[in-house]
This record gives structure tokens, sequence and C-alpha cells, in this order.
């Protein structure tokens, strides 16, 4: 009996021992780890966004509780659809950066060669009163798993990850309309 018994001991504890073991290597190998946020603003303090790429600018702001697309002096401002707008506001309000870019000591980092100098693509966030930040987003990175971004005034640039680039980059390129004007206001996809 007893070695019944310490045979089902040590099977216990290799079993633990490995299930151990593997938890601790999927917890080490991340696909993509955030090591910080670009930025952070309260949800509730983001009241307009406009975003502009390619000489093409939209702009989104928050009315009586209700997101729209700002018109202009021929078009009215239409509601955002509902369904494609809301986890927008989650994402802008702290987005993840995967790495800082960085250069060797003492040389200097070349913004143009990140597509930062003039950026791709440039986000301004603000609340009733001002703008409270803008941001430029860059080229791809050469794995195509990330973008180059950093805020106005700053001097460092980072990575950030390609999903949140493809998300905020498809509101310029194809506006959250409702459905029946999408069909009419879609800004073709270079």
């Amino acid at each position: 009996m007893n070695i019944r018994f310490t045979i089902l001991l040590v099977v216990l504890v290799v079993i633990v021992g490995t299930l151990v073991g593997i938890t601790q290597v999927l917890r080490n190998t991340s696909d993509t780890e955030s090591i910080g946020r670009l930025y952070s603003i309260a949800r509730n303090d983001i009241l307009n966004i406009s975003m502009e790429r390619k000489g093409t600018t939209v702009k989104f702001s928050k009315q009586d509780n209700q997101w729209v697309i700002v018109g202009d002096s021929t078009t009215d401002d239409v509601n955002v659809d509902a369904d494609r707008w809301s986890g927008i506001v989650f994402l802008l309000e702290s987005p993840g950066i995967e790495k800082p870019v960085s250069r060797p000591e003492g040389e200097e980092l070349d913004l143009g060669e990140f597509g930062l100098d003039p950026p791709v693509m440039k986000v301004g966030i603000s609340n009733a009163s001002s703008l409270v930040l803008e941001i430029y987003l860059g080229d791809s990175t050469p794995a195509r798993d990330g973008f180059y971004v950093k805020l106005a005034g700053k001097k460092n640039a980072y990575v950030i990850n390609s999903s949140w680039a493809d998300v905020v980059t498809r509101l310029i390129t194809q506006p959250p309309y409702p459905l029946e004007e999408t069909s009419n206001n879609s800004v073709p996809i270079d």
C-alpha cells in the first residue's frame, strides 16, 4: 500500500511540475507585449476627433451624447454607424506602444525615414475648448506588424500595433457612415 501511495505522489508531483513549467513558458512568450502607453486621456474628455491623410480630412464630434461625422459647408452632420463606432473612443483613449524607435548613441533620429516627417496621417483629439494632442502616424514597420507613431511636439517615436493603426486609418478611408450613406461617401483606398 505504501508503494502505491508513493507512486501516486510521484505522478502528481510530475503533473503539477509540468503544468507549472508550461504556464511559465506561455506567460513569458507573449506575441505583442505593450511596454507602455503613447498617451492617456479620459474617455469623457474626448469630444472632437480630426483625421487628415493625403489631403482628406474627416472630423468627428460628440454632440448631445451622440458621435457625428462633421459636415462641411455643403453637407450636414451625420450620425456615425453605432456598430462601427462602438470601440473607437476606447481605442483612442490610451493606445499601447510596442517599443521605442531608437538609434545608436549620439545618432539623431531621422523622422522622415519612418514616415513621420511629414506624417502619413495626423489624428487630432480635443476637448470642448482646445486641441489636447496630435498624433502622427507614419509608415508600417518592415515586418508589417506595426506602424511608427509619435506625438506632435515630442522627440521620441514608437512602434504601435498594426491593428490599432489599421482601425484608425479606416476611419478616414471608410468613414463610419450609417449603412444608407456608405456607398455615397467612402473615400477610395490607395
